[in-house]
């Protein structure tokens, strides 16, 4: 039990050093195991038996919810600074040039 905490910590803190956040780690920590219920859940609510297929559904589940873009919060937060400035936020350099005084 203790290698699996330090295993979650760790993960944790990787995820908030990508993320430069806190709160966003835990959002992505805390997806699977939540999907993982929800469908376990329904499965038992709908009284369908836990055979091969919903167990290679809920491996499929858990790389989808992997394959989700996780930058997805932090680029649309870029796009709304970039609105708010009238410019962008990427560092290639695309940024529009400003008009010729005239």
């Amino acid at each position: 039990m203790l290698i699996f905490g330090l295993g979650v910590l760790f993960v944790f803190l990787v995820l908030s050093a990508q993320y430069e956040s806190f709160i966003l780690p835990l959002v992505v920590i805390l997806s699977v195991p939540l999907a993982i219920l929800a469908a376990l859940a329904s499965r038992a609510a709908l009284r369908l038996s836990n055979d091969v297929f919903c167990q290679i559904g809920l491996v499929m589940l858990v790389g989808v919810e992997q394959e989700r873009d996780p930058h997805r919060g932090v680029r649309r937060a870029a796009e709304g600074a970039r609105t708010e400035r009238g410019g962008s936020c990427d560092r290639g350099g695309d940024d529009p040039a400003p008009p010729d005084p005239e």
